[in-house]
This record gives C-alpha cells, sequence and structure tokens, in this order.
C-alpha cells in the first residue's frame, strides 16, 4: 500500500481561531436556536388551537389589544 504524506502549509499570520470569534459564534447560533424555537410555538399555537396552551396566551394578547383602533383626524 503507497501511504500519502500530507505537508502541513503554515498558517498565515494572524489567522489563529480566537476564543471571542468562538464565543460570538455560540452566542449568535444560541440565539437563533432560540428564536426559531419561539417562531415553531408560535406556528403551532396559531395553526393548531389548544395545542401547548399557547392559544391561552394569544387570547389574552388579543384582549390587551384594543378592540377599536383610534382614528386621528384633522
Amino acid at each position: 500500500m503507497n501511504s500519502l504524506k500530507y505537508a502541513s502549509l503554515p498558517l498565515p499570520k494572524g489567522s489563529e481561531e480566537k476564543p471571542a470569534y468562538i464565543a460570538s459564534a455560540a452566542c449568535l447560533l444560541l440565539l437563533w436556536a432560540v428564536f426559531s424555537t419561539m417562531m415553531a410555538g408560535l406556528a403551532v399555537a396559531v395553526f393548531i388551537p389548544g395545542h401547548l396552551v399557547l392559544s391561552d396566551w394569544l387570547r389574552v394578547l388579543t384582549n390587551v389589544w384594543p378592540a377599536d383602533a383610534p382614528i386621528f383626524t384633522t
């Protein structure tokens, strides 16, 4: 069997990964996951009534919103 030897190229200066970049990327992934979960839960609450008790929260929010929007005239 032939074994191939790979030569490792030196990395350019400043291309090492820094912990701040890794932490910020992890934070962005966490925010994306939380936002996606919230949007999925909202979609379930809107399209499947009574599921996950989220429809009760939507009903409460509609009661908070005024029934008649104010009309501003000049």
